[in-house]
């Protein structure tokens, strides 16, 4: 769930002392009121108890050391472009709280403008003002602690946000998925061409093929109309019918897939 040991390294500077006559950490539920939901693996690792409205970490570390940490306090903020999101790209603030199961999320719209200037919303980028974020589904919104780590998770994503958004293309998400779903399609495609054309259909096409550059998907259509031309000016004495009679049967998909695989 957590990384506790960085939790407990990371808040160092809040543990308490704790004295008790157990000195095994991971039996100390009864003592504290608490259900044990992590127990320590070695010396170094500590246990991790539940309390209800927080969790109780506890360790050795200079004799026995706990550490309360409050559930709604354990917030991961996120702060990242959305280039691909309908109607309009954004930036979105997420905001998860695992131990207590609440999420939600903040966003506005992205303009680019002809000059480079970014603007959310209303205001520039550029003023690194943070917007009002109501996240009123959370009920730690109001947490001071809240507030500050969000205004500093803004801070510091402002940076990488004005080099995405400036590196942005329009539709170059939608062109990747775009290629994706083409590569996919000549992989299904050729994988039947293994079974329709042996090595000696094979160094037929390309001798029949060769010159012919089929820079525009247009140009791939027909190929049994080159291949019978190259068969009857160049080797007439060869029976090439079996070859024609595959390739008339080749759809445009087909038949695209072919001269990439070919190439």
């Amino acid at each position: 769930m957590y990384d506790w040991n960085a939790l407990w390294h990371c808040h160092q500077g809040y543990r308490t002392g704790y004295d008790s006559p157990q000195q095994d950490i991971n039996q100390l539920a009864a003592e504290l009121g608490a259900q044990l939901v992590k127990p320590a693996s070695h010396p170094g690792d500590v246990a991790v108890y539940d309390q209800g409205e927080q969790f109780l970490l506890v360790g050795h570390e200079q004799g026995l050391q706990l550490l309360h940490l409050a559930k709604h306090a354990l917030f991961d903020i996120q702060v990242r472009f959305v280039p691909d999101l309908a109607p309009a790209p954004c930036v979105e603030v997420y905001v998860r709280n695992q131990a207590t199961g609440e999420e939600d999320s903040w966003r506005t719209e992205v303009r680019r403008e002809a000059d480079g200037q970014i603007w959310l919303g209303k205001r520039l980028l550029s003023e690194g003002s943070m917007p009002a974020m109501p996240f009123d589904a959370l009920s730690f919104t109001d947490n001071a602690r809240f507030r500050d780590l969000l205004y500093n998770a803004w801070q510091q994503a402002l940076p990488r946000l004005q080099q995405e958004i400036g590196n942005w293309r329009p539709q170059a998400d939608l062109e990747a998925r775009q290629l994706a779903r083409y590569r996919a399609l000549l992989q299904v495609e050729q994988a039947r061409m293994k079974h329709r054309f042996d090595q000696q259909a094979c160094d037929r096409l390309r001798l029949a093929l060769a010159g012919h550059h089929f820079d525009q998907p247009q140009d791939c259509r027909g190929l049994w109309l080159i291949v019978e031309h190259y068969w009857v000016s160049q080797a007439a004495e060869q029976d090439w019918r079996p070859l024609l009679d595959t390739l008339r049967s080749l759809d445009f998909a087909a038949e695209i897939a072919l001269i990439e695989w070919l190439q």
